[in-house]
């Protein structure tokens, strides 16, 4: 069997996209997790307003793709694919959105929870350190 050495963090950032490449699928899929965390925490403060857009509904209304933005320094910034990388969900090719299943409630509140509970956790109410709006 073969073993695989541990790598760190910075070790993974530090890679060709060959090196990554050659990396086990799974491997890859939890670094590219814990940047993307890592990257929304250095911009994310108590009670940031993270902003989704409806992008589509389908015809049958259980799925919708959403978008999230987020004023960052004065600037708007599209970090819906650093949230769809914490939340492990799939983005739609055409437009980028978060695919969401479900329907009778919001779902932009229901996205921005999730991953305010990822990055902050439950405890205190960690999960609604962030919050959310409409564009």
């Amino acid at each position: 069997m073969k073993t695989i050495k541990k790598i760190s963090l910075k070790e993974y950032n530090a890679m060709t996209y060959n090196e990554r490449e050659s990396l086990p699928a799974k491997t890859r899929q939890v670094f590219e997790r814990d940047n993307a965390c890592e990257y929304l925490m250095k911009i994310f403060k108590k009670n940031t307003k993270v902003f989704t857009i409806l992008r589509h509904v389908s015809s049958s209304g259980m799925s919708r793709r959403i978008s999230c933005v987020v004023v960052n320094g004065g600037e708007i910034e599209d970090i819906t694919f650093y949230v769809a990388r914490v939340l492990e969900t799939k983005r739609h090719p055409k437009d980028g959105g978060i695919i969401s299943a479900g329907c009778g409630m919001d779902m932009g509140f229901d996205l921005v929870y999730r991953l305010s509970s990822e990055l902050f956790g439950h405890e205190n109410r960690g999960a609604y350190t962030l919050k959310q709006g409409w564009l």
